[in-house]
């Protein structure tokens, strides 16, 4: 049935809104570099924490690609199963295997029969190494994926696309923590003498046997209280660390759409994707958030996932360099 204009512009919608959410993570290809992380950071001492964010950066582009993954592999079993027919009867035709009143199988049904087990015994083949397909699924495209998933009904958009969608927020966000963490971490240890400071307990010491070079950061990373499982507390532990010259540390951390993303994923964590009176508390300074009433579910679109996915990933890369510029600019006396 041919579609209306407003239904084709609304799964055109649907089609480009999928597409942004496939698009996250895509920067982190290693031979993309769209971070600029290829450079050596051992001078800076921060190589640890450059590959903490090289496998966040890695696993959400995973999770983005894992419905071109399974469409390929689709496609895939396609093939060998039309290039056995056409090898077997010489036709794609497929018998109606609708049985008539008597129930007795058409020999053309089970002739079919056979063909399809020869199919999945190739398949079952390739999979174990004894035969190769020489195939490229070259038109499964990320497009035409999105526009197979516009066409879901509402219910499967609503279910599947929504756990997909959180998903690769969370996974931004944890990527972004974790580099924080690791990052603190690794700067705290290269430059002891300008950025160490708080009480170590007496039993550390002793396991490292009072031997702590490159490890003070290591050591006071949870002392004092110190958490990097919100943003609040990274922006924290950053400003009491970085105190002489850290303007450009602050400002990538208080950035109000950093705030944004840790707002999102904050709901998706802890309140089950609704708004409450916090989130609109984290988002008041940040104009184009989404503001609702409290208990109305956050409206969580494939651009959306995107961007709130690509804040906290560039914010990680930028807060990387951002240290790194830092350390090479004060070295140890």
């Amino acid at each position: 049935m041919e579609q209306s204009g407003t239904e084709e512009a609304e799964r055109h919608r649907r089609v480009e809104d999928f597409h942004a959410a496939l698009m996250a993570g895509d920067r982190g290809v290693p031979t993309n570099d769209a971070y600029e992380l290829l450079e050596d950071w051992a001078g800076c001492g921060l190589t640890e924490a450059v590959e903490s964010f090289r496998r966040g950066v890695h696993r959400v582009g995973q999770m983005s690609g894992m419905l071109m993954d399974v469409a390929w592999h689709m496609c895939t079993c396609q093939y060998v199963a039309d290039v056995v027919r056409l090898q077997k009867t010489g036709t794609l035709y497929i018998p109606s295997r609708v049985l008539d009143e008597s129930g007795v199988l058409p020999a053309s049904l089970v002739e079919d029969f056979k063909v399809a087990e020869e199919a999945r015994a190739t398949l079952f083949a390739i999979r174990a190494g004894k035969a190769r397909v020489d195939f490229q699924a070259d038109l499964v495209s990320s497009q035409i994926i999105a526009a197979m998933v516009a066409g879901w009904n509402d219910e499967m958009r609503t279910n599947s696309l929504r756990s997909f969608y959180e998903s690769i927020v969370v996974l931004s966000w944890s990527t972004f923590e974790t580099v924080a963490e690791d990052l603190w971490e690794a700067a705290v240890n290269a430059r002891p003498g300008k950025l160490a400071s708080g009480k170590i307990d007496v039993n550390d010491l002793k396991r490292e046997r009072f031997d702590v070079r490159n490890k003070l950061g290591t050591l006071l990373k949870h002392v004092d209280n110190r958490s990097f499982r919100s943003l609040w507390d990274i922006q924290d532990a950053y400003e009491q660390t970085f105190t002489d010259q850290g303007t450009r540390i602050k400002e990538l951390l208080s950035d109000p759409e950093l705030q944004y993303s840790a707002a999102v994923r904050n709901v998706i964590i802890h309140k089950g994707g609704r708004i409450d009176g916090e989130y609109l508390k984290q988002v008041a300074s940040v104009p184009a958030a989404f503001r609702g009433e409290p208990g109305e579910q956050f409206p969580l679109t494939g651009k959306i996932t995107h961007d709130r996915s690509e804040v906290a990933l560039n914010t990680a890369a930028k807060l990387l360099k951002a240290v790194c510029g830092w350390i090479v600019g004060h070295p140890e006396k």
